[in-house]
Parts: C-alpha cells; structure tokens; sequence
C-alpha cells in the first residue's frame, strides 16, 4: 500500500448554510488538493473533531472535486493554520489490457482512481484482469495472491485462476450467453445499498461458473438466462490475498445502473472487506454511486 497523507476539514455552505465534510490530499510538490465533499451534522462533525475552515494554504480544487453535496457550488475553501491530519493507505493498482467485451480500468478512471498498465506485481497491491485482457503467467499470479494481493478478474480470466489456483478455483464451462438475468445480492454489504435483486444485462457472457464451496457468493442468478444459482461474482480468500471473479463486466451495451453497480463491485475488490472505507480513503462520492442504482 501507499501512504497518503489527507486531512478532513468542514466547512459551512454560503447558500444553505449546512455543513459539510471535505477530504483533502497533500501531493507532489507538497500541494494539498480537496477531492471530496460529504454531507455532514454538527454532532458527527463534534464526535469526529472535525472543526470548521480547517484546510491546508494554498488548497487546490480538484477536476473531480463535486462542490457542495447540497446545492453543488464549487466555492472556494476557507484557508486554515492547522488540519486534521490522517494517515491513508491507498492501494497500488495495476489493470491488464482492456478488450472489446471489458475495460476495468475505464471503471477506475471514472471514480477518479489512480491505475497503471499490469508491469511487476512486486509494484502491484490491486491487479484488475480484462476479460480477454492481457494477465500474468500462473506462477507470478500465485506469488502475487500469498503474499496478500487482491485479483479482480472476470469472465473468460476463469482460465488463469484456474491455471494458477488449480486446487481452489474451479469452473464448470456454460458458454456464452446473451440477455437479461435478475441477480440475487448475496453480499450483505452490497445488498444494503444495492437491493436484494437487480437486472442484467449481458452481451456474450458468461463462460464459467464457479463451483465447490472454498469462496463466498456476491451475486447469483435467478434463472432468467442462467441456470438458477450460477454464481455471477464470488470472492475466495487465499492466505491474506482476496480473488474476486465476476461474469458481469462493462462492455458497451450497460446502463447507467449496471456502471454504478459495476463501479461498487469494482470498490469491493479494493476494499477488500468495506466498500465505503476503501471510497473514503480514495475520496470517492460514493453516496452518488449509490443514488444512481435507485434512479431507474
């Protein structure tokens, strides 16, 4: 993991006059930027010791910086003498080659999530695998997991588990499918913010279905389109490294729910346990993400 030194100040709203959180990151050259903005109350703000105007001389707005999570302004912080100082542990991410069926690192980007093409994995805490996307060879792959790395692979990268996790990673081969499948959320977590069920859509998808019962479900179908019960995400704990592995990925064809689901499954990779920690230590709005699941 890297370390990232980040300070939470509040600040007040000059046109609705609530409060509200904002993160703040120190960057190269000893620049402090703000990268997100939260809803909060005068009694959090008290619990945390969070104290209003606290920010760093010289505070840069990020690009993606939302503005006031009340009315969205993008006003100007107010300069302080001394932050709140917190230590942040920021995964290293690495994403294989994209392919016309999945991007990953696409999904990282549009959370504003700091990513570099797959090199060593002695560089790499996060390792994002493409359906049909570039990977490592099984041994590196192994050596990556044991030593508590965290693989988020999907669809046809059912091959390279398998390869490298012959023992833990087993599929039954159900081809491709295409067409709409109602997904059980089998993750507390997930299911909290998602719902107990969900639509999706799936373009040539599909190929492998996790069996034994070394992982833990995230989501399963209902036999729409699948076999009811196949295992569209599972996650298997190996040592102190984590392998997600999910059927569903973001070819072109998704919607706006299915990229804001993809984009929390993508966050529990990271997260490893929680998905919300992992958005606060990346300043990822993940109240947004959230609300675009109950839009349509």
């Amino acid at each position: 993991m890297a370390l990232v030194n980040a300070a939470v100040g509040v600040v007040k709203c000059s046109s609705t006059k609530k409060l509200y959180g904002v993160r703040v990151e120190e960057r190269s050259g000893g620049t402090w930027t703000a990268t997100w903005a939260f809803p909060i109350s005068q009694t959090t703000a008290q619990r945390e010791g969070y104290e209003e105007s606290e920010f760093p001389p010289g505070l840069i707005l990020d690009n993606s910086f939302p503005g006031c999570p009340y009315c969205r302004k993008r006003e100007s912080l107010p300069i302080a003498k001394s932050p709140q100082r917190i230590s942040v542990n920021v995964p290293r991410i690495m994403v294989g080659s994209k392919s016309s069926y999945d991007d990953l690192g696409k999904v990282l980007t549009s959370m504003s999530i700091a990513w570099s093409p797959m090199g060593s994995l002695t560089q790499c805490d996060m390792l994002f695998l493409n359906c049909l996307g570039t990977s490592p060879n099984a041994s590196d792959l192994r050596e990556f997991v044991q030593r508590g790395g965290c693989v988020f692979a999907s669809c046809c990268q059912m091959s390279t588990l398998a390869s490298a996790f012959p023992e833990i990673c087993t599929f039954k081969n159900i081809g491709f499918k295409s067409g709409v499948e109602a997904v059980l959320i089998e993750d507390p977590e997930l299911r909290g913010m998602v719902g107990n069920k969900i639509d999706i859509s799936f373009h040539a998808a599909g190929k492998g279905n996790p069996t034994g019962s070394a992982f833990s479900p995230i989501m399963r179908s209902t036999g729409n389109l699948f076999e009811r019960g196949t295992n569209i995400c599972v996650k298997w704990k190996i040592g102190s490294g984590t392998i997600f592995f999910t059927m569903f990925h973001n070819s072109d064809n998704i919607n706006e729910q299915e990229k804001a689901l993809l984009q929390l499954l993508v966050l529990k990779g990271l997260g490893g346990e929680s998905i919300e920690d992992i958005a606060s230590n990346l300043g990822v709005d993940i109240n947004s993400i959230i609300a675009k699941m109950h839009k349509m």
